[in-house]
C-alpha cells in the first residue's frame, strides 16, 4: 500500500470515527429510554386483578396486557373452590414472562369472629396449594384484602372495628407465616396513621406494617404532588416502613369512584397516569421503604384511554 493510499485510509476511518460519535450524540440510543419503575429498573409494577373466571378463558389476554404495561406482579383473586389444576398453567405462564403471582381475597366481614374461618381457610387453601405444585406454579404471597371501613358499622362502633381488624390481620399473617416461603401481604388504606390499635399508643399503620411482609397503601389519589396528593399521603406510612426496615408499594385506582373527583384515575389517560408516577418516582426512587406501584385494577385500567 503507498504512503498516499495509507494516508488516505487512515482518514477516512477518522472522518467516520467522528460521524458516529455525532450521531451518537444527536440520535438518543434506545437504552436511554429507560421506563424508571418498569422491571428493569428494579421496582414493583403490580395489578389486581379480581375475577377468578379468567382462568376458564381470558388470562392470556390479561398476560398480554400485563407484559404492555410492564407489570411484573399480579395480585390474582382467587375462589378456593377451584381445582389447583385451573391455576397452574396461569401462574406457570406468568413466571415465564417474568411476572410473579399472589393469591388475592378479602371480605370487610372477616373482621368478625363469626367469620374468621373464612380468612383462615383460604390462608390454609395458599399453603395446601403451593404445596401441591411445582416451584414455577406456585403464588409468591397470600395477600388479604380486608376493609371494614365498607361495613355500616364502621360510623357507629368504629373502635371495636379498628381492634377486630389488628386481631383479624395478626391471625392471617400467622396462619401465612406457618409455611416457608410464602410471604403475608396486605392492602391497607392511606389514613390507617389516623388511629390507634385500641388498648395502645400504636398506630394502625405502624401495627400493619409490622405484621406484614410487605403492604400496598392505597393511595387513591390522581395527582402526585401538592395537599393531599401521593405523595402527601404515604409520607408517614413510608417514615413508619423506613424506620421497621420494611417495604410499601403505592396503590393508584384507575375504576370509577364516585366519592370525590380526586380520588381515581378513571376518564383520564395511560399518558397522565405515567406521568403522575414518574413524578412519584422521581422523589421516591431513593428511598429505601418505597418498592413500586400497584395499579387498581386489570379491567379498568385497560378502558383506560392511551
Amino acid at each position: 500500500m503507498s504512503p498516499r493510499f495509507k494516508w488516505l485510509h487512515r482518514s477516512m476511518i477518522i472522518l467516520l470515527s467522528v460521524a458516529f460519535i455525532v450521531v451518537d450524540l444527536i440520535v438518543p440510543s434506545p437504552k436511554a429510554k429507560a421506563e424508571p419503575f418498569a422491571p428493569g429498573g428494579g421496582s414493583e409494577n403490580a395489578m389486581w386483578v379480581w375475577d377468578p373466571g379468567l382462568l376458564n378463558g381470558g388470562w392470556e389476554q390479561l398476560l398480554e396486557f400485563a407484559g404492555q404495561q410492564d407489570v411484573n406482579r399480579i395480585y390474582f383473586g382467587v375462589d378456593i373452590t377451584i381445582k389447583p389444576y385451573k391455576y397452574q398453567p396461569f401462574i406457570r405462564k406468568a413466571h415465564e414472562s417474568g411476572i410473579a403471582v399472589e393469591a388475592l381475597s378479602g371480605r370487610a366481614s372477616w373482621v368478625f369472629h363469626e367469620n374468621r374461618s373464612k380468612m383462615l381457610d383460604y390462608a390454609r387453601w395458599v399453603a395446601a396449594y403451593n404445596a401441591a405444585v411445582a416451584p414455577e406454579e406456585q403464588f409468591s404471597a397470600a395477600r388479604l384484602d380486608l376493609e371494614p371501613h365498607q361495613l355500616a358499622e364502621w360510623k357507629t362502633d368504629r373502635d371495636r372495628l379498628t381492634g377486630l381488624w389488628a386481631e383479624a390481620a395478626a391471625q392471617f399473617s400467622a396462619e401465612i407465616r406457618k409455611t416457608p416461603g410464602l410471604s403475608a401481604t396486605a392492602d391497607v388504606p392511606f389514613w390507617l396513621d389516623g388511629y390507634l390499635v385500641p388498648g395502645t399508643e400504636q398506630k394502625m399503620h405502624d401495627f400493619m406494617i409490622a405484621t406484614f411482609d410487605e403492604l400496598t397503601i392505597m393511595a387513591y389519589r390522581n395527582y402526585a404532588e401538592g395537599p393531599n396528593g401521593i405523595l402527601n399521603v404515604v409520607a408517614s406510612e413510608l417514615e413508619s416502613a423506613r424506620l421497621a426496615g420494611k417495604k410499601l408499594t403505592i396503590g393508584l385506582e384507575t375504576k370509577y369512584n364516585n366519592e370525590a373527583p380526586y380520588v381515581s384515575f378513571y376518564g383520564m389517560s395511560r399518558a397522565y397516569m405515567q406521568n403522575e408516577q414518574f413524578k412519584v418516582y422521581d422523589k421516591l426512587k431513593d428511598d429505601p421503604a418505597f418498592a413500586g406501584f400497584s395499579v387498581h385494577e386489570y379491567k379498568a385500567w385497560t378502558n383506560l384511554k392511551p
